[in-house]
């Protein structure tokens, strides 16, 4: 069974990237110790760049 992030780590997670971007997300997180906020904003990540590579590209 896979872990799941508290609510509040996938919110804080995702306000973090939505204020500072993923990487400075990242940094700041693991700065205070909140390596569970780490990994939720690596999920996001994936999933993120997951979808991307799914998605075709728009012909413009």
């Amino acid at each position: 069974m896979g872990m799941q992030a508290e609510p509040n780590t996938k919110d804080l997670a995702k306000n973090l990237i939505d204020s500072v971007g993923p990487q400075r997300g990242r940094h700041v997180a693991r700065q205070f110790g909140w390596y569970g906020v780490v990994a939720e904003i690596d999920r996001m990540r994936a999933k993120e760049k997951a979808a991307a590579e799914t998605t075709p590209a728009q012909a413009g």
